[in-house]
């Protein structure tokens, strides 16, 4: 790109270019920056969104062509996102070239990212309505020696109409079961059935919450 540095003469309010007085003066070309980051919010698990930030030079001069080493590309081919989907254990390298600057530029980056194991699997240890007291400690008593089998993982108590009940039911592992308070938690969730249901679940470490 090139700019003109000239000097003007006026006459009779008329603008007049003195060509001849009138160098040439290079502008330096500022070639566009590109970096990707990984937006999202578990970065080594699938699905995957990569984000491309391209900075001095404008978006609408600008396109996009994204290529991955593992999984594929499941939304956002020729925009600045793009979301992958890959297997646990694949190593995923996503590489983008930008078309549209000054091609003495450099125009690809990549960023890779490996995609970790699956969460373990969380398990329903038992489920029951609304019993004999006798009966429910039953139940709590093999919970928490399930527990104590699994030192790192966190019980579960979801239960289906009174909150009470669960928060009992925690009470009862913490004081006769001699778990500790922050390893049990309790979820509260609409009735589904005339009777108050409860399930109890064991749920290891790196293992997502119950959702049902």
């Amino acid at each position: 790109m090139i700019r003109m540095k000239c000097p003007l003469t006026i006459l009779l309010g008329v603008m007049i270019l003195v060509a001849a007085a009138c160098p040439i003066v290079a502008q330096e070309y500022l070639c566009p920056t590109i970096s990707i980051e990984c937006l999202s919010k578990d970065c080594c698990r699938s699905p995957l969104e990569f984000v491309a930030h391209v900075s001095n030079t404008s978006s609408t001069s600008v396109s996009y062509k994204w290529a991955i080493s593992a999984g594929r590309i499941v939304k956002g081919q020729g925009t600045p996102s793009i979301k992958v989907v890959s297997k646990p254990g694949e190593i995923v390298t996503a590489t983008l070239e930008v078309y549209g600057p000054d091609p003495k530029c450099p125009r690809v980056a990549s960023i890779t990212q490996a995609i970790c194991d699956p969460p373990p699997p969380i398990r329903l240890f038992a489920q029951y309505e609304s019993i004999w007291r006798v009966n429910e400690e039953s139940h709590l008593d093999r919970f928490a020696n399930q527990l104590h089998n699994e030192p790192g993982a966190r019980g579960y108590i979801v239960i289906y109409g009174e909150r009470s009940r669960g928060d009992d039911a925690k009470n009862y592992l913490v004081a006769n079961g001699n778990i500790e308070s922050d390893r049990i938690v309790v979820v509260n969730r609409k009735r589904l059935r005339s009777k108050v249901t409860i399930k109890l679940y064991v749920v290891p470490v790196g293992a997502y919450p119950p959702h049902g």
